[in-house]
């Protein structure tokens, strides 16, 4: 029963039915109160309710009963979260996941206060973030999960022309640094580090402009390609970056750093690296308590062993003769396996499977002179 229960919260949590999850989840808690998996994704559904609710609140879209109505329930819903993140805290003393959650609700709350409230509530969020990330949090593996809230924040308190506040930006530079440090195949960081060590007009941001570059060689002929028309490169870009913070030309330092911003920010490395260092609640949902429920189902109702003799299934493709290499792929996404053979000849074959044993030839190419190694 406790397993069915366990697979009804999941369900509901992973299709958003955050209401629907939260019963369910109490349901759960209340007869594993203890169990850490069970207290994190209750926390992580009600973090999620917070942010529907976010949503439709400043949705202008909406209808104004629905907005009006959302901002009604959105202090009980920001409570809930913070005791469901405290529960989750205490029974696992995981103070990363705790502090990511907790600023994903303060920011939600900052934004329904009025505006002279607003940005110190926003300023404390940033101090305690970077205060964590420096502190006991930012030694952790899965510290880089607070960059997330790290850059909403600093984007939300970041004036158009003239950057971050003067007194956040020494934290904020040392902040990213050490989650870069930290994480140092990730390029979104390096980028974010780079950019705020230039603004700030650290020398030390010479190094983050070289990891940017370390890092950004797998697609580097991609990007040359984009390049070459205006005749620049990667290269030659991050050597003016570097050339100016040696020069302490700091304006030149920031204009070609937000140059090479603009020409590294679309790309899918960055994209990835973004989203490891900024994810969503569904991506931290645990089954562990899950597996051992199912652990403990099987062991009370074992399946019977089998006895039905083991058997190969056999298939003979007629045409597929002198092959030298065999390999399983379906490549019409039918869910039947289909066959790619390779000759010693060099002829790259692909077989076409129907599901009923039935072998077509789909598409050839011949590799000409290509031994096999």
């Amino acid at each position: 029963e406790l397993l069915d229960l366990t697979r009804t919260a999941l369900a509901a949590t992973e299709n958003l039915a955050t209401e629907e999850a939260e019963t369910a989840w109490q349901s759960v808690y209340q007869r594993a109160p203890e169990d850490q998996s069970v207290l994190l994704n209750r926390a992580l559904n009600r973090v999620l309710h917070v942010d529907q609710l976010s949503q439709q609140a400043m949705d202008g879209s909406s209808e104004a009963p629905e907005r009006k109505a959302a901002r009604v329930q959105l202090p009980a819903a920001i409570d809930a979260a913070r005791s469901g993140i405290d529960d989750y805290e205490k029974a696992s003393a995981d103070s990363v996941v705790s502090l990511w959650l907790r600023s994903r609700i303060d920011l939600h709350q900052a934004d329904l206060l009025p505006e002279s409230m607003t940005r110190p509530l926003q300023a404390e969020v940033f101090q305690n973030l970077a205060q964590g990330i420096l502190g006991e949090a930012g030694k952790s593996d899965q510290s880089i999960i607070l960059a997330g809230p790290l850059t909403d924040v600093m984007a939300e308190l970041e004036d158009p022309s003239e950057g971050l506040p003067t007194e956040l930006r020494e934290s904020a530079v040392a902040a990213v640094a050490r989650l870069s440090q930290q994480n140092p195949d990730n390029l979104f960081l390096a980028i974010q580090a780079a950019r705020l060590g230039i603004a700030n007009k650290n020398a030390a941001a010479k190094e983050w402009v070289l990891r940017t570059r370390t890092l950004a060689r797998a697609i580097e002929p991609t990007l040359n390609q984009t390049l070459q028309p205006i005749g620049s490169s990667a290269a030659k870009i991050v050597g003016e970056i570097t050339d100016a913070i040696e020069a302490e030309n700091w304006q030149q330092a920031g204009q070609s750093m937000q140059f090479w911003f603009n020409v590294l920010n679309p790309t899918e490395i960055v994209k990835t690296d973004r989203r490891r260092a900024s994810p969503h609640p569904l991506d931290r949902i645990s089954f562990d308590g899950l597996r051992r429920l199912s652990a403990l189902a099987v062991q009370a109702s074992p399946i019977d062993k089998g006895t039905t003799e083991f058997r190969f299934a056999r298939s003979t493709i007629d045409r597929a003769t002198e092959t030298a290499v065999v390999t399983p792929v379906d490549f019409d996404l039918d869910l039947d396996d289909d066959v790619a053979t390779l000759s010693d000849a060099g002829q790259l074959q692909l077989w076409d499977n129907d599901g009923s044993g039935n072998w077509t030839a789909a598409a050839g190419l011949s590799l000409g002179d290509a031994k096999l190694g």
